[in-house]
């Protein structure tokens, strides 16, 4: 039973491995635009500019913090998937998984 789990189903495709990686919408701009890969957030003028690095949210969902630049890559290189949470932390809405970038290689 565990090698048949293991295994490659029948049509030849392997499963996709999926993992999930928790970025609040301003941390991943923030992140786009750090890389200059988006355009800069408004920045309020009464924060510090200097703190933004140390307030990203980039984590497992067991609360294991996570590098930004790592996430930045996973989310370059693979899909993501927008969630909407509650005020508890629940997720009420999952969108689709979708590549950030599409290319002649995606």
């Amino acid at each position: 039973m565990i090698r048949r789990a293991g295994s490659t189903p029948t049509g030849g495709k392997a499963p996709r491995v999926v993992t999930n990686l928790h970025v609040d919408w301003q941390s991943f701009c923030d992140l786009m635009g750090w890389a200059g890969l988006f355009p800069e957030r408004v920045v309020d003028p009464f924060e510090q500019a200097d703190t933004l690095v140390s307030q990203w949210r980039c984590e497992t969902g067991d609360g294991q913090v996570l590098d930004p630049v790592a996430v930045l890559r996973a989310a370059l290189e693979g899909y993501v998937r927008f969630v909407v949470l509650d005020d508890q932390g629940v997720p009420i809405r999952w969108g689709r998984e979708r590549p950030v970038v599409r290319g002649s290689g995606a």
